[in-house]
């Protein structure tokens, strides 16, 4: 194993640069025609607005969607006033909920 390891490293050195050369050159052929081709996509693309639902006159109507998610945790919640003022209504100060 140490032999075939020494012989690599002497015998084919020239060899394995040579070729690790032309794989960046190839490497970096194809990273450069992948940005110009995703520039002319976007070129294209801008044209036409996934957005809008109406444009007349003037006006214009898009569409929108947003989405959250909370998780709440509160501790003495509203300063522990049931407590003082309802201390049978069983209200729990420190609670946990999910809003969407």
């Amino acid at each position: 194993m140490r032999r075939k390891f020494r012989a690599f490293r002497t015998g084919n050195c020239a060899r394995n640069r040579d070729k690790r050369r032309g794989l960046r050159t190839l490497t970096t052929a194809c990273c450069a025609l992948a940005v110009l081709a995703g520039t002319a996509a976007n070129a294209v693309a801008e044209n036409r607005d996934p957005t809008l639902l109406y444009r007349q006159d003037g006006l214009s109507v898009r569409w929108h969607f947003q989405a959250g998610v909370n998780l709440v945790a509160e501790q003495d919640l509203f300063w522990d006033l049931a407590e003082t003022f309802a201390p049978t209504a069983n209200f729990d100060p420190d609670t946990v909920w999910f809003e969407s």
